[in-house]
């Protein structure tokens, strides 16, 4: 049987961080997803994008999900932002997804096109090649997180769930 989903985050990178959000939102996964045995979780990945990358492809390979969910951090941002690409140099590359359709009706949730020109968006340029190239029937997505407080925690967490549910059902 397919795992539906391969989630993984990031570790910290600055000293200020106490942790990742992506990674908290990982965490939290377990204790509210409905099914967490369709979850397979890549935690605290190194913030280094070659190692991202071997780590994220070489997991995308052994459990052949059906979805993988990169989720980086977003510091500056108060809602869950769907990227709607990856860029390197003058390629773009894009998830085989309708977004609009995905998100309609999730306040907590918009599609951002920008995903950093960072290690965030070398992993998600990098999943997204690897499945186009190889013809794989697995998709990808990149979703940033915001810092989790107590006062948005919950949105997120259940906006983050209903994708999920979303995205099962594609």
């Amino acid at each position: 049987m397919t795992i539906p989903f391969l989630l993984t985050s990031f570790t910290t990178w600055k000293p200020h961080q106490n942790s990742n959000s992506s990674d908290d939102l990982l965490e939290r996964m377990g204790q509210y997803y409905p099914h967490p045995e369709r979850l397979s979780l890549l935690r605290k990945l190194p913030v280094d994008s070659q190692q991202a990358i071997a780590q994220t492809l070489f997991n995308l390979h052994s459990t052949q999900p059906a979805w993988v969910l990169c989720c980086g951090m977003a510091e500056n941002r108060d809602r869950l932002s769907i990227e709607s690409n990856a860029t390197q140099k003058d390629k773009i590359l894009r998830p085989a997804i309708d977004l609009k359709l995905l998100i309609g009706g999730l306040d907590r949730v918009y599609i951002s096109d920008y995903a950093g020109r960072f290690v965030c968006e070398d992993l998600y340029y990098g999943v997204l090649q690897e499945i186009n190239t190889l013809n794989l029937p697995t998709r990808a997505l990149f979703i940033h997180v915001p810092i989790l407080r107590p006062d948005n925690e919950k949105a997120i967490i259940n906006s983050f769930i209903e994708i999920l549910h979303r995205l099962e059902c594609q």
